[in-house]
């Protein structure tokens, strides 16, 4: 199941246990980030192209002010890994649409 957990160990007082970190697409958004995954206490956004991105520890800074992409290249390939192999899941899960179809009227 990509995108789910089971909710039974808070019935016993315990935390969630994700193996999955969470993921979002939005092809449409009006920034430049159309993509994210969290995982922990870690935030990742990306491009629409998963080329360009920006990091934040969500613990420390809830505002998303400080980007640690610079300062954490580690953690930023891990992720991008990650949030590359989600997309590309998702994606051949997903319908096909035509090129410059998605949300037009």
């Amino acid at each position: 199941m990509i995108d789910g957990a089971s909710l039974l160990p808070i019935l016993g007082g315990k935390p969630i246990r994700r193996t999955t970190p969470l993921y979002w697409q939005y092809d449409l958004a009006l920034g430049w980030a159309k993509a994210a995954l969290r995982d922990g206490d870690w935030k990742l956004l990306a491009d629409e192209k998963l080329a360009k991105f920006e990091l934040y520890n969500l613990k420390d800074d809830v505002f998303e002010k400080h980007d640690l992409a610079a300062a954490k290249p580690e953690r930023v390939k891990t992720m991008s890994d990650t949030l590359a192999r989600l997309h590309a899941e998702i994606k051949s899960e997903g319908p096909t649409w035509p090129e410059g179809k998605r949300g037009e009227k």
